[in-house]
């Protein structure tokens, strides 16, 4: 093209030294795992969830496919096929986590 379009775009300000964390705040995980209703089912569900985050490290996509076949109670285990790298995973299932 003769005209260059890109002076007529917005600029964008990108802050150079933005991050994000790469791990929580304990006291904020604490604040978070307590402010769950586990008399319930859905509390239940809802804090077993974020264990398997913060515990395992395991990425919502994996959790979200996760069947009961995935577990191995005898073994206390977890095994899944990652789903963003599609490797196979096997973890230890953490008595809190179980």
């Amino acid at each position: 093209m003769s005209t260059n379009l890109s002076l007529h775009l917005p600029k964008v300000r990108v802050i150079r030294q933005a991050f994000i964390p790469s791990s929580w705040n304990p006291e904020d995980v604490g604040k978070l795992l307590a402010a769950i209703d586990r008399a319930n089912p859905r509390g239940k569900r809802d804090y077993a969830i974020l264990l398997m985050v913060i515990r395992l490290g395991l990425r919502v996509s994996d959790i979200r496919n996760l069947t009961l076949s995935n577990v191995n109670w005898p073994r206390k285990c977890l095994s899944i096929v990652m789903t963003k790298t599609q490797r196979s995973l096997e973890l230890p299932l953490l008595d809190d986590v179980g």
